[in-house]
């Protein structure tokens, strides 16, 4: 019995770090609450996000939307979103954050260098 708990509680620590990584970074840089839908395959939900606070949305893909102000004529934002992403609301606008992992990938390797002159190639 004991072997089984110890086993447990090792699964359990190794998975901590995966599970801390998985879903949707949402960031609300305003100063006022924000109210959002969120969007996944068949369901969606309603939440308010205070201003000045990350909120982490587990499960992907999905689709965030902020709906227009009441009186205007503007459409909803949306931004669909997949694990790693970070969206922000900042000045009324929703953007998603370049993922600086993705920019790293795609980052090609420096060239070599030219050897100083006098030196052999």
């Amino acid at each position: 019995m004991k072997t089984f708990r110890i086993a447990a509680l090792a699964t359990l620590a190794v998975s901590i770090p995966s599970l801390a990584f998985a879903g949707v970074t949402f960031k609300n840089k305003d100063k006022k609450q924000v109210e959002i839908t969120i969007k996944r395959a068949g369901s969606s939900q309603n939440t308010g996000v205070p201003g000045g606070v990350t909120m982490e949305i587990p499960g992907s893909p999905l689709t965030v939307i902020i709906p227009a102000p009441p009186k205007s004529k503007a459409p909803p934002q949306k931004v669909d979103a997949a694990d790693g992403d970070t969206l922000v609301y900042s000045k009324g606008k929703l953007t998603k954050e370049a993922n600086p992992d993705d920019a790293a990938e795609a980052t090609p390797a420096p060239e070599a260098t030219a050897a100083p002159e006098g030196e052999p190639k």
